[in-house]
């Protein structure tokens, strides 16, 4: 018998049936602080079941979460051999400014209710309602793609980066309504901590509201910066990552102050759909020439929402550019690729689809970092990617299993 502990009460569990099954689930006989002892049911000594049920019902009308412990009422530790598909990409949508009034501070919300925000209307479609609500993310994701845990993505109605207290509002009100609509209400899912990155000294004081929350995988932070994200001045945000032992997740999300590329700001969504992979690249350079990776060596990065195809090439030339200039990069005591490998992950999605079916896997031999994929389905977006139309269908099926879930719980080491 598989059995898993409490991290409060330190009882065990039986884990016969899985994490999910509620009605079947019960106490071992070994269990402390069992209010109510009753054995397994695969035990010889296995009693009535109405008991059970009946104290089952009393946990949940506590409100206590389905995968709670029934006598103390917390979450027990899974072992990894239990999880599942780890859904690293799932889109959590703020559909208005007046979403997140209630839960901001009283300075600013007034202005978030009354709306103030300066945008270029871009006309970028919807994500849909689907993307704001946790039950249709329950139907949609988890049960119908068999996914086992997910970590959300907040994509905001605005992110005005350049007023540092109205962006500081926004993040602290996002991570106060991704745990009231979606971690109470969703125990597979896990929350990004949302921040202003372009006041270091705020987003370190939310990193360090959030970083003991079990509840939160990561922190979230906008590739659409002022400055490429190497700049000393965002140091003391991968200090207080690195601290906490939480990987930044970069990604290009909502529309703010800041275009995704160098050439200014595209007209049709089209090209939104495109460009996030050139900022993308210009944050991977700007982190590797800066040095941040070799000034924290325990900093983790997650590349997210951008693919991963353009990065074979990117690495190539940063290895040969700094053969040839090291000198310029003093920091840099290796090849790039050795930190790259080191500390930065890739989502799968937005999947690259090639015309020709033997790309995929020249693909997939070229990146080489199978092991620092992750896979991410984009829900609710239009390039959504389920995880069978996300992989080459003769991926081999130990880099499959790696995929979809080993090499998340290396990235998030317990978070998730």
């Amino acid at each position: 018998m598989r059995v898993r502990s409490c991290p409060s009460c330190h009882g065990r569990w039986c884990a016969a049936f899985g994490p999910r099954t509620r009605a079947r689930r019960t106490d071992c006989e070994d269990a402390p602080c069992a209010r109510r002892r009753t054995d397994c049911e695969d035990s010889p000594r296995a009693r009535r079941r109405s008991g059970i049920a009946r104290r089952l019902g009393s946990q949940l009308r506590r409100g206590a979460p389905p995968d709670a412990c029934v006598s103390c009422g917390d979450e027990p530790v899974v072992a990894d051999s239990q999880i599942g598909v780890i859904d690293c990409g799932i889109h959590a949508v703020v559909a208005d400014l007046a979403t997140l009034a209630a839960h901001a501070p009283a300075r600013v919300r007034e202005r978030l209710a009354g709306g103030g925000a300066r945008g270029r209307g871009s006309g970028t479609p919807a994500l849909g309602p689907t993307g704001a609500d946790p039950v249709a993310v329950r139907r949609e994701v988890f049960d119908e793609f068999g996914i086992a845990r997910g970590v959300l993505l907040a994509i905001p109605a605005y992110a005005p980066q350049s007023e540092i207290e109205v962006a500081a509002a926004i993040a602290s009100a996002t991570n106060n309504w991704q745990i009231e609509r979606w971690l109470e209400a969703e125990t597979r899912l896990r929350g990004s901590i949302a921040i202003a990155s372009e006041e270091a000294d705020l987003a370190v004081a939310e990193i360090e509201r959030h970083a003991g929350d079990s509840r939160f995988a990561q922190i979230q932070i906008v590739g659409r910066s002022r400055s490429p994200l190497g700049n000393p001045k965002y140091w003391p945000i991968y200090e207080a990552a690195a601290n906490a032992g939480l990987p930044v997740a970069i990604h290009p999300a909502g529309d703010g102050d800041y275009p995704a590329t160098g050439a200014g700001w595209p007209s049709f969504d089209l090209e939104e759909r495109i460009v996030p992979a050139c900022a993308m690249q210009a944050n991977l350079v700007s982190l590797v020439c800066e040095g941040v990776f070799a000034r924290f060596p325990g900093l983790r990065v997650l590349c997210s929402g951008a693919g991963f195809a353009w990065s074979p090439s990117l690495i190539w030339r940063l290895d040969a550019s700094w053969r040839l200039l090291r000198d310029e990069v003093p920091d840099l005591t290796r090849p790039p690729s050795e930190y790259i490998r080191e500390q930065v992950w890739w989502t799968t999605q937005p999947m690259a689809e090639p015309t020709r079916s033997e790309y995929p896997l020249a693909l997939f031999d070229q990146f080489a970092f199978d092991d620092r994929l992750v896979f991410a389905s984009g829900y609710p977006g239009p390039d959504f990617n389920a995880l069978d139309t996300a992989l080459p269908a003769d991926l081999p099926e130990a880099t499959r299993q790696r995929i979809a879930r080993q090499n998340a719980i290396d990235l998030y080491r317990g978070r998730v």
